[in-house]
């Protein structure tokens, strides 16, 4: 039973890549007929965790369309900052900054390069010399 759910999200994830069912049947090396089987409405829970700016402004605007196309699925979204065990924290899927990936898992792109800055006001972005308290 947890084979057949493997190979259901590993065909979901290549026709979701490939954009095609035709081009993900060939890459997994399997007939196009065999890969419709996995077209059956989705159902079920999906748990991710990520931190608020990734579940605003990436997951949310590509997931919201889906939710409404497909009202069995549920996903519930965990905002946590810091790295998180997906395992252990029963999450489904992780979204993580640049490459953060934890050994054994599979890591794949779903938005562009970004640059952050840190801007300050003059007096805040001087350098401030470090003072040790009088009991130190």
């Amino acid at each position: 039973m947890i084979r057949e759910k493997i190979n259901d999200l590993i065909a979901f994830a290549a026709v979701a890549e490939e954009r095609s069912f035709t081009r993900a049947a060939a890459r997994l090396s399997v007939s196009q007929s065999a890969l419709n089987e996995t077209r059956n409405e989705p159902t079920g829970t999906l748990r991710i965790v990520a931190a608020e700016y990734a579940i605003e402004s990436i997951l949310w605007p590509k997931l919201s369309p889906v939710l409404k196309k497909y009202p069995s699925v549920n996903v519930e979204l965990v905002m946590e900052y810091e790295y998180t065990d997906l395992a252990q924290a029963h999450c489904d899927a992780g979204v993580r900054y640049g490459d953060q990936v934890a050994e054994g898992m599979i890591a794949m792109r779903i938005g562009p390069d970004e640059r952050m800055i840190c801007v300050g006001a003059p007096p805040i972005s001087r350098p401030v010399a470090c003072r040790t308290s009088p009991e130190s």
